[in-house]
């Protein structure tokens, strides 16, 4: 099956993605020069879905993929790089 990530750099060939990559960068955010107002919407969201979505997986504990390239220019709407990935969840 094929999968569309989206990153910041392009990925090469046998590259892979770790799910949590969002929570380790989160852990290691620091201030300054680190932006607060980003820190504070991860930790926002993060409450949120721990009150009304237990169930559901963390937003640092996750990878991101999208099923199909419409998918992914819907969810990923940036200047980011975008890379297909071939595999199974």
């Amino acid at each position: 099956m094929t999968y569309y990530y989206a990153c910041s750099y392009p990925l090469t060939l046998g590259s892979i993605v770790r799910a949590g990559k969002w929570g380790r960068i989160n852990k290691i955010y620091t201030m300054p020069p680190a932006n607060p107002v980003l820190l504070l919407r991860e930790v926002v969201f993060e409450n949120v879905r721990l009150q009304h979505f237990s169930d559901r997986p963390s937003r640092f504990n996750s990878a991101f993929l999208c099923p199909n390239i419409s998918s992914f220019r819907d969810f990923f709407k940036t200047k980011a790089i975008g890379s297909t990935l071939r595999g199974r969840t």
